[in-house]
């Protein structure tokens, strides 16, 4: 038991990143990909770029180019369900998703609890999306569908306000009415854990590429909740559709590339069964092995919360980094190993966790990377998955800083402008 590195998969298919320090490099660098398409000989070059900045003047953003396959590189074989509506646009958010006590929340807690809205928002100005050509989820996930990956005791407690207030790590939430908590606080995450499902049908059926702008609760476990995070919605989106051959997943690839562990799904996916009783295990009952068909691909600060030894062991592809880690290790890990991964997994549909407390200004994140790393790294999971017809859902995750929804709207933006997704009528960008 243990994660795999680069070494145990065909490291292949690597993408080469290229920091830009002017304006005048990027055609540069666009000409010599055309120049170059036809060979991959400097795909294998190791790109080579000094973190923030170079000595030749600051880094103005990153050159992602899209990444070039061999032979045996894998790529999937799409089977589609349902055409796309071109009328609509595969981002899912609901004015339902934002946490709001009165206001409290701005001294309660560091995270952004308004950043959905700000993001929506902010592509809305943008391209003109409105609430008709986006998709909402059209309810809160419900109970039964919990209980496929959540014990009912633990549903249960969470009608405890002390039960709440600890998995918010929020103390004065014990004092709160219960029913305040519920529609303030666990509705929104409700709504949003029902939206991770609603993207992954997306992108099964219509789209190739589905963002929920929400979700990304990666420490919730079976029988209990903690980091902010109560319901699993990856293992549930997971759980429902291998237990639907409609849509043909066999094998799953999860991405985490939050600031933290990803302690809860990497302990639920190794016992499926075992909550389909309605009981809480304790550790010592679980038949605990790698589910060969769900992988994770975890790069994370090692040096911080949650440290969660025992979840570790269940780490596919383990990456952890130590605090102040800068952009040049950040990509040139991600850029090389996550291809292997890939071609080791062999994914039908990747779950994309896109934290953004990996910035250099989040208090708990503790890494430093810069916001033009960030929408560099969004772009390479992207490019990877649409140039080999892998489904991708991304979910936002965390991010403590009040600059967390602009870099997420930014990014998301320069996929539309890189053409890897649209965001624009008639121009649905189908795999």
């Amino acid at each position: 038991m243990g994660g795999k590195s680069s070494k145990d998969v065909p490291a292949t298919g690597r993408i080469q990143v290229i920091p830009i320090t002017h304006p005048s490099e990027l055609e540069h660098h666009v000409h010599n990909q055309e120049k170059s398409s036809k060979s991959n000989q400097n795909n294998r070059k190791k790109a080579k770029y000094g973190g923030k900045h170079k000595s030749d003047g600051e880094i103005l953003k990153f050159f992602v180019p899209d990444p070039l396959l061999e032979n045996n590189d894998y790529v999937r074989t799409m089977q589609w369900v349902l055409p796309p509506d071109t009328t609509k646009f595969p981002i899912i958010y609901s004015s339902n998703y934002d946490i709001s006590f009165f206001q409290l929340e701005k001294i309660l807690h560091r995270f952004d609890a308004e950043k959905y809205g700000k993001v929506f928002r902010s592509l809305a100005q943008e391209y003109g999306l409105t609430m008709d050509n986006i998709y909402c989820p059209p309810n809160e996930v419900t109970t039964e569908d919990l209980l496929g990956v959540h014990t009912q005791e633990y549903i249960d407690s969470l009608s405890s306000s002390n039960i709440v207030a600890r998995i918010a790590e929020v103390p004065p939430l014990a004092f709160f009415p219960n029913s305040l908590l519920q529609s303030r606080m666990l509705a929104p995450m409700r709504y949003a854990t029902e939206g991770t499902f609603l993207a992954t049908k997306l992108a099964l059926e219509n789209y190739g590429w589905a963002i929920n702008l929400g979700g990304g609760y990666h420490h919730a476990k079976t029988s209990r909740g903690e980091g902010f995070c109560v319901y699993a919605d990856i293992p549930l989106a997971v759980h429902r559709i291998m237990k639907n051959s409609q849509y043909r997943v066999e094998r799953v690839l999860v991405v985490d590339l939050d600031a933290h562990q990803g302690n809860g799904f990497q302990t639920m996916f190794t016992s499926p069964d075992s909550v389909s009783h309605g009981s809480s295990p304790s550790r010592d009952s679980f038949m605990y092995s790698f589910n060969d068909n769900i992988q994770i691909f975890d790069m994370y600060n090692g040096e911080i919360y949650p440290g969660d030894k025992f979840a570790k062991r269940f780490i596919t592809y383990d990456y952890p980094l130590a605090c102040a880690t800068a952009d040049e290790e950040y990509l040139d890990t991600l850029s090389t190993d996550l291809p292997a991964a890939i071609n080791g997994c062999r994914p039908d549909i990747v779950f994309y966790n896109a934290g953004t407390d990996i910035y250099e200004d989040d208090p708990l994140g503790q890494l430093s990377i810069s916001r033009e790393a960030i929408i560099a790294r969004d772009e390479i999971v992207f490019r990877l998955c649409r140039k080999r017809n892998i489904p991708i859902v991304m979910v936002l995750s965390g991010g403590y800083t009040m600059s967390s929804a602009e870099i997420i709207a930014s990014s998301i933006k320069n996929l539309h402008q890189k053409g890897i997704i649209s965001l624009m009528p008639c121009e649905i960008n189908r795999l």
